[in-house]
This record gives C-alpha cells, sequence and structure tokens, in this order.
C-alpha cells in the first residue's frame, strides 16, 4: 500500500523542481549561468528540456499526400488516397502539442463488407476525415514520441489512438539513418495496424538527399481473422532548400503486390 506522507511529496515535488531552476545566480556568475542556460535541454540525457521553454518558439506544418494500391483488410483490392496537413506548435525543449487532420478516398473492389464498418453494407468508395490531437516528447535529442488520438468523420465515425516512435542513429556519419515506427488501433472494426521503416541516406548534398532502406507493416484483429502483413523496399528524395520530398515503396504481402507513392512538404514559423 502505498504510504500517503510520500504521495504528498510527489504532489509539490514538480513546484520545487521548478524553484530551483528558477532560483537567480549569483551576479559575478550571470554571464556563465546564461551560456549553461543556454545548453541546458541540449545534453542527450537532460530531462529540464520538458521544462524550459523552446528557443524561439517555432509552429512547424507538414503537408503530405500519397496513394497506396493493394490490400490490408482483404486479399481483394483496393486503391487509396490520402491527402492531409500537420502543425507542431512548440511549448518547450521537450514538448509540442500536434493536431493532425487527414482526408481519406478509400475504393473497394470485389463483394465483401464495409472494411470500415463491419455491420454495414460495403460500398465501392469510402470517403472520410480523421482529426487527430496529442503531444509530441523529445526526451533525447534524437528522439521523437507522438502520441494522438481522434476520431473519424463521414463514411467512417471511429475513435482512434496512435503513437509514433522516431529515432536518428550515425548522424554524424556519411550514412545518417532512422527509423520510425507507428501502431494506429481503430475502435470501430477492431483493427490494430503497425508500421516499421527504416531510411539510411545514400547521398547527402547541399541542394539533394537520397535515401534508401526497407519497411513493412503488420495488422490484424477485429474482422481480419489471423495476423497479416507486408513488406518492401523504399526509395526516396528530398529537395533540401525547398523542405520537399517524394518517396515510393513497393513490395508484397498477404494482399498480394502493393505500390506507395508519398509527396511531403514542410513549413516552420520562428516567433
Amino acid at each position: 500500500m502505498t504510504n500517503p506522507s510520500h504521495l504528498e511529496y510527489r504532489r509539490w515535488l514538480p513546484f520545487i523542481i521548478i524553484a530551483l531552476l528558477m532560483w537567480p545566480a549569483p551576479r559575478a556568475a550571470h554571464a556563465q549561468s546564461l551560456s549553461a542556460l543556454d545548453a541546458i535541454g541540449q545534453s542527450p540525457d537532460d530531462w529540464r528540456r520538458f521544462l524550459l521553454p523552446a528557443t524561439p518558439p517555432h509552429l512547424d506544418v507538414s503537408l503530405f499526400t500519397g496513394g497506396i494500391e493493394a490490400g490490408g483488410f482483404s486479399p481483394e483490392r483496393y486503391q487509396v488516397i490520402v491527402e492531409g496537413v500537420e502543425a507542431e506548435q512548440s511549448i518547450t525543449r521537450g514538448l509540442s502539442l500536434v493536431g493532425r487532420a487527414t482526408g481519406i478516398e478509400l475504393w473497394t473492389h470485389g463483394n465483401f463488407s464495409n472494411p470500415l464498418q463491419p455491420s454495414t453494407t460495403g460500398k465501392a468508395r469510402l470517403n472520410f476525415a480523421r482529426l487527430q490531437g496529442g503531444i509530441r516528447l523529445k526526451p533525447i535529442k534524437d528522439l521523437e514520441v507522438t502520441i494522438l488520438g481522434g476520431r473519424d468523420a463521414g463514411d467512417s465515425s471511429a475513435a482512434v489512438i496512435e503513437g509514433d516512435i522516431r529515432y536518428s542513429m550515425l548522424t554524424r556519419s556519411e550514412h545518417p539513418t532512422s527509423v520510425s515506427a507507428t501502431t494506429v488501433h481503430d475502435y470501430e472494426n477492431g483493427i490494430t495496424s503497425s508500421e516499421i521503416d527504416f531510411r539510411s541516406m545514400l547521398f547527402i548534398g547541399n541542394s539533394l538527399a537520397i535515401y534508401v532502406g526497407p519497411g513493412g507493416q503488420l495488422y490484424g484483429g477485429g474482422i481480419i481473422p489471423h495476423l497479416q502483413g507486408q513488406g518492401g523496399a523504399i526509395v526516396g528524395a528530398m529537395l533540401r532548400r525547398y523542405n520537399l520530398g517524394i518517396e515510393l515503396q513497393s513490395g508484397y504481402g498477404n494482399a498480394g503486390e502493393y505500390t506507395q507513392l508519398s509527396i511531403f512538404k514542410g513549413f516552420s514559423v520562428r516567433e
């Protein structure tokens, strides 16, 4: 059983920590303290990044669009077009607020039930929007953890929860590599989908970067009787000056061959 005195201590602990961080330094050490303050949150293991404000505060906006052919809900084929926008507002050096709005068009082929709402009749075309919000944590320099929740509107009314992780490795080598993992659960059809991708830079120039890597997806639960998946190769390029990228992923899985083309563009507003 938890000791009540421990709970009382934890209740006041955050305020004690904040007071210590804000305690004024001696005047003689003022210049040195400013330099130390600038370094706080930059160290890979410095937890104070969650308390200190971002300098300067910034708003990052990303536009993305993509299409995929093949199936994840059934062996019959389908096509999907996805367009969306994501906004990230920095709060501290280790915490941001994230909002994402995605429009999805789904074309199905064959006579099977609605993959989004199994209890309803199947349709040849389904249109819906997915609205999500949450937080993005940056506990160390090269790691981002995003937690989102939201709901669909339109032909889907599902509640969804999503977790994203992105980690950059070998950042000082000739071939920096990143790994990203995403898990989404749909409470309407009961499907949980997880994707993991690796991207390694082949070439980095002043204006162009080219990367390759493997990627794959596993999905199951709900209307899918057993775990299924797909995987393939990733090839992408970034126009660094314009923060504009294009990526192609193609491979094979339970639903047959698939090809996915994605285009993304980023903006940043500094206050």
